[in-house]
């Protein structure tokens, strides 16, 4: 890649560790976004102190990732260009922002343990992830004048129709087999 992404995505030394330290909270805040959505879906009593438990460690991890983040960016003097206003800067902060946002939202004990604030704060990190394996592949990748990519109709299709798949066969597999635990009978 080299000279072809931008500073604000381009570390040579620490790019493999953020970006397994994001996907390790991706995975994280994936967990609470299902098991959020099952229980509602599913008519299920929600594991907040089990998901609590998740978000205690996630919330650790998010903030080392953005004391990291910024540490690296002010290390390699690629910093100032976050403050350059162009389309990278912009998705730069937007990206930022749904990683801060969350890291906020969750920044007491009792917080991590309120449904809607985790369930708030997993869907702004997936997003912050998403976002940030865009901005690194699409936003940021600059291969001279007169250049770009947007996926097209069909490729957001395929995509869209992969998503849908993967939904419909988890709402298979769980009303046919045993995976979620059962439900305790209820107190008479």
């Amino acid at each position: 890649y080299g000279y072809q992404v931008h500073p604000l995505w381009q570390s040579g030394v620490l790019l493999p560790l953020i970006y397994l330290m994001t996907s390790i909270m991706l995975g994280f805040s994936a967990v609470i976004f299902e098991a959020t959505l099952s229980s509602v879906g599913f008519k299920r009593q929600l594991e907040t102190p089990l998901l609590g438990k998740l978000c205690d460690v996630l919330w650790g991890m998010l903030l080392l990732f953005i004391a990291l983040r910024v540490a690296e960016l002010a290390w390699r003097g690629a910093l100032p260009t976050a403050f350059v206003l162009d389309t990278q800067a912009v998705w730069f902060w937007i990206e930022s922002a749904l990683f801060v946002a969350p890291a906020l939202l969750l920044a007491s004990p009792a917080a991590r343990r309120h449904p809607g604030r985790l369930f708030a704060g997993a869907v702004m990190l997936m997003l912050a992830g998403m976002l940030q394996r865009v901005n690194g592949f699409l936003i940021g990748y600059m291969t001279g004048e007169g250049w770009n990519y947007f996926p097209s109709f069909p490729e957001l299709l395929v995509t869209v129709g992969l998503i849908a798949f993967e939904i419909l066969a988890y709402i298979v597999i769980v009303r046919r087999f045993p995976v979620l635990p059962g439900e305790p009978a209820p107190a008479h």
